[in-house]
């Protein structure tokens, strides 16, 4: 797996994996394309990131539609919500990496990105983590009869994650925001993230490996 390593912190070392995230995996383009990326304070190199063809994002489908026929849905809302809080916890833990990533991506500053997109992104998943096994129907007494509700996840979600800036500074947080609901509700989700700043989506995918969710349940695309 191709990787690029940040100079973080107080000296940390952060590595950030560059390929497309596909049922867990990092991989690179179909076709080997790629994306030049500059840090925005001074114009000069940042990295190099795959750029996802239409193979990648048919390839990204059949891998997320897959899970959630045969896996994601049939897990327990209460483990789906234990997943959600468990990232969270990780995205917690590596605050200080990922405020250095938003800061080198987008210029915000190292203390706007950890006290308030982060901490926003970590409240979104875990009030979305409490709802999952919050979600059912309703039951209505009808003249004759009787009606009910049954709610029912989606399948396969798409988010797009915003490019134009003020917004593309909160893109970790929006990111967070769109995943949270979509798998609490047992859907899957395919998130392209922005061109003009896709590391921190990068790291996020790592941590939803390392967090356990299935493989296909989250793919991460850039392009």
């Amino acid at each position: 797996m191709a990787s690029i390593t940040l100079n973080g912190i107080a000296g940390c070392k952060i590595e950030v994996y560059t390929g497309l995230f596909i049922d867990n995996e990092f991989v690179p383009a179909y076709d080997g394309s790629t994306l030049y990326l500059e840090n925005p304070s001074n114009g000069t190199y940042l990295a190099t990131i795959s750029a996802a063809q239409k193979e990648d994002v048919d390839k990204a489908v059949a891998s997320a539609k897959k899970t959630y026929q045969t896996r994601w849905k049939n897990i327990p809302p209460a483990k789906k919500g234990q997943l959600l809080n468990r990232l969270a916890d990780i995205i917690e833990r590596d605050a200080d990496k990922l405020a250095t990533i938003e800061a080198l991506d987008t210029s915000i500053l190292f203390a706007v990105s950890k006290h308030a997109h982060l901490s926003k992104a970590v409240e979104s998943l875990r009030y979305f983590a409490g709802w999952a096994d919050k979600i059912d129907g309703h039951y209505l007494n009808t003249p004759g009869g009787m009606a009910y509700t049954r709610r029912e996840p989606l399948g396969v979600c798409n988010a797009i994650l915003p490019w134009n800036s003020p917004l593309y500074v909160f893109l970790f947080m929006i990111a967070c925001w769109k995943l949270s609901p979509a798998l609490a509700a047992g859907n899957t989700i395919i998130i392209k993230s922005s061109e003009l700043a896709p590391l921190m989506t990068q790291k996020l995918a790592a941590q939803v490996r390392e967090t356990g969710f299935p493989p296909g349940c989250v793919n991460i695309l850039c392009g």
